[in-house]
């Protein structure tokens, strides 16, 4: 239960990340747009209070029953961003 919380899982998490890029994949700056969400998450973490409320906030509705997953999935998010802007840049090159 710990790991994605109740009542998510893996898969919910890169559907939500999906949606997300059906957003933003044509964004031509894809590394600024990790980079922006990398330290938007981390100053949350570690100024708001994220981090606490992710490691021992009460499970009450449905959100902070799924926390872990949820707030991963930024995590998850940018990683696919750098992914995109490493293969465009490689296949920029390659073309």
């Amino acid at each position: 239960m710990t790991e994605w919380g109740v009542h998510w899982n893996f898969f919910a998490t890169i559907s939500l990340v999906n949606f997300c890029l059906l957003f933003i994949r044509d964004v031509k700056h894809c590394m600024l747009v990790a980079s922006l969400v990398m330290i938007c998450y981390e100053i949350s973490l570690i100024s708001f209070g994220l981090k606490d409320f992710i490691l021992y906030g009460p499970r009450l509705d449905l959100i902070s029953a799924n926390r872990e997953g949820i707030f991963s999935s930024f995590g998850y998010l940018s990683t696919a961003l750098v992914g995109m802007a490493v293969g465009r840049h490689i296949f920029h090159h390659l073309v």
